[in-house]
């Protein structure tokens, strides 16, 4: 097994394969319950020992054949559900369906679909995992890439004179939403992730409040060095590096008051 001589007896691996090291190991852990075994008696034994090991390196075999399986298909299943936007938890109701039409087409493989893992978190890694095998199959071809092409879609009414982009104003708070956005999506995704508590949740909460707070502080100073989108606009000829932000005044306030509605 593996190169290495295995006792039939006791099933244990004899590190060095010397004649020496395997008689020291069979005189020392079987030679007293054995020694009865001679000619004709010990061929047959040893035979049986021999049968019995392969009975049960086929089961081991088999049963990591079958894990094997089990693991591929709660890959496939989870990219399934990955590609059609359904919930993680749409795996249990995929199991239970499955482990149903088995019991009537095929009873005695009803414990192998029974062994696939389609638990909320384990969806959720599968994806996870699919997602950053898939990012780094893509970084490996981008260093052999001499060049790259973008495509444009050339029916979104190219050339439309979109007046909302005259209107300074309505720039201002597009840039400005920009801006919150992002902090919005730092704050999620601090939150996501598994074993996080319900204090976790709040303190990462109370810290964004704090954090609002702050910026209202510096909006009201003109001090956008926490909204680098918005700050850009200083840099263009249309503002003239004036940018208002006394109409975003409130923002600490709003976000308190939705933050207490969710809690």
């Amino acid at each position: 097994m593996k190169g290495k001589p295995t006792c039939l007896i006791c099933n244990q691996q004899v590190a060095v394969a010397k004649e020496y090291n395997v008689r020291r190991h069979y005189e020392t852990n079987h030679a007293m319950k054995n020694h009865k075994y001679s000619g004709k008696l010990r061929e047959d034994k040893v035979k049986e020992l021999e049968q019995s090991l392969k009975k049960q390196r086929s089961v081991f075999k088999s049963v990591h054949q079958v894990s094997d399986a089990a693991v591929k298909a709660s890959y496939r299943i989870a990219h399934e559900i990955a590609l059609s936007s359904k919930p993680f938890s749409e795996g249990n109701f995929i199991k239970k369906c499955m482990l149903m039409a088995s019991e009537d087409i095929c009873p005695e493989k009803r414990q192998a679909f029974a062994n696939i893992s389609f638990s909320r978190n384990t969806v959720a890694e599968r994806i996870g995992e699919l997602s950053e095998n898939i990012n780094s199959q893509l970084k490996n071809k981008f260093k052999s890439f001499t060049a790259f092409s973008v495509a444009i879609d050339e029916s979104t009414d190219k050339g439309r004179d979109l007046h909302e982009l005259k209107d300074n104003e309505w720039v201002q708070d597009l840039t400005f939403m920009m801006d919150i956005t992002e902090h919005l999506n730092y704050v999620n995704t601090k939150m996501q992730g598994r074993n996080k508590l319900v204090t976790d949740f709040y303190d990462c909460v109370r810290a964004f409040e704090m954090k609002i707070q702050l910026f209202e502080r510096q909006l009201s100073e003109s001090n956008l060095s926490h909204f680098p989108t918005l700050k850009s606009l200083q840099g263009t000829p249309e503002f003239h590096a004036d940018i208002n932000t006394k109409n975003y005044g409130g923002l600490a306030t709003t976000s308190c008051e939705a933050t207490s509605d969710e809690s």
